[in-house]
């Protein structure tokens, strides 16, 4: 169930940064039920996950004695990120939400807070990650498994 929610997260994120891209360069995209669901379903998810990981990281001893202010910082972040996307892509799918645009434009400033913040936190994860996993891969990935030749 954790491994669940650990995919359901990250998908978001990836349907988070998709949105924030493509949802700039080409709207008419987003507009398409079929996709405006996607995203929203896939972020709506991520959302409830963000907020379970709140909760656990509050309630339980063990996790809030290994917490630091940044791993607080960083999963409210997302959170409040997550919260923005369905509205900010229903808007953009044409469905009326109250606050009409400003759903949008505040995604969009939260999503450039994340291009600024991320190089200095601990979310940087996914910038690096598949280039060390292509390094370790490489360097340390046949060590006595298998013959090179």
């Amino acid at each position: 169930m954790f491994y669940a929610s650990f995919v359901i997260f990250h998908l978001g994120v990836t349907a988070g940064i998709f949105f924030a891209i493509f949802g700039s360069l080409f709207p008419s995209m987003f507009q398409v039920p079929v996709m405006a669901y996607i995203i929203e379903i896939m972020m709506t998810a991520a959302f409830l996950v963000a907020l379970g990981r709140m909760v656990r990281r509050l309630v339980l001893p063990h996790l809030r004695l290994i917490s630091t202010p940044d791993d607080y910082f960083s999963l409210a972040t997302l959170t409040v990120w997550f919260f923005l996307g369905p509205f900010a892509q229903a808007h953009m799918a044409g469905v009326p939400v109250a606050l009409g645009e400003g759903w949008l434009v505040a995604y969009l400033f939260a999503t450039a807070f994340f291009l600024v913040y991320v190089p200095f936190s601990k979310i940087s994860h996914y910038l690096y990650y598949p280039f060390t996993r292509y390094w370790l891969g490489k360097t340390l990935g046949h060590r006595g498994s298998m013959s090179i030749g």
